[in-house]
């Protein structure tokens, strides 16, 4: 995807298309449950074949949200067998959460959008995993509650875990879990995705 910011007249446009209401509108009977659902979708950036744009950066943007929302399908290379993939892993309920945080000066801002997430134990597997994706270039999804597939990473601007915790626990009321943070920087938020998902390896 491009790091392309607002220019003036599109700016002015998608404002004038989203209406002076669209932060502050009556939410009085409207659900925005909190978090996210128990799947975590990970694939290494090299198997990627092709990352659409946003729809914004393919055309003309009707909404607001044409600025984040990926215009096609992901899709993965065939040539290798085992690979060409999304992974998919079960992560630990109520710990899901993606975090966009608006960083930099004036004139040069941009988010760091962070996924946050939990797996159960600390045993070889999970120990394993942690070895395999530590310096690893990763495109990463996980569902809000409301349904909304939201991703970080691209093949030019790759998500890396930022930091991984294994616990153990020391006592028996202790939790023993990893809990990892995936971050990528980009020029907006999260996109959002509403495409193919493939969990199947190449033949």
């Amino acid at each position: 995807m491009k790091n392309n910011f607002f220019i003036p007249h599109i700016w002015s446009t998608l404002l004038s298309l989203a209406g002076a209401n669209a932060a502050d509108n009556c939410t009085c009977n409207v659900s925005t449950p909190a978090g996210t659902k128990t799947k975590l979708y990970l694939a290494p950036v090299c198997e990627i074949d092709t990352m659409p744009d946003t729809i914004a950066e393919g055309g003309t943007p009707t909404t607001m949200g044409d600025e984040v929302c990926l215009d096609g399908d992901i899709v993965f290379d065939t040539t290798t067998a085992g690979e060409g993939y999304w992974r998919e892993y079960d992560i630990i309920q109520y710990s899901g959460a993606h975090i966009n945080t608006l960083v930099g000066e004036k004139g040069s801002r941009s988010f760091d959008n962070d996924i946050v997430f939990e797996l159960a134990g600390t045993e070889k597997e999970q120990l394993g995993f942690a070895k395999c994706v530590a310096n690893g270039c990763f495109v990463a999804m996980l569902e809000t509650k409301s349904g909304l597939l939201r991703g970080i990473g691209d093949p030019e601007n790759s998500a890396s875990f930022e930091s991984i915790v294994l616990n153990t626990g020391a006592a028996s009321s202790d939790p023993n879990k990893g809990i990892y943070t995936l971050r990528s920087n980009d020029a907006c938020p999260s996109w959002v995705y509403d495409g193919v998902i493939d969990v199947t390896p190449n033949p």
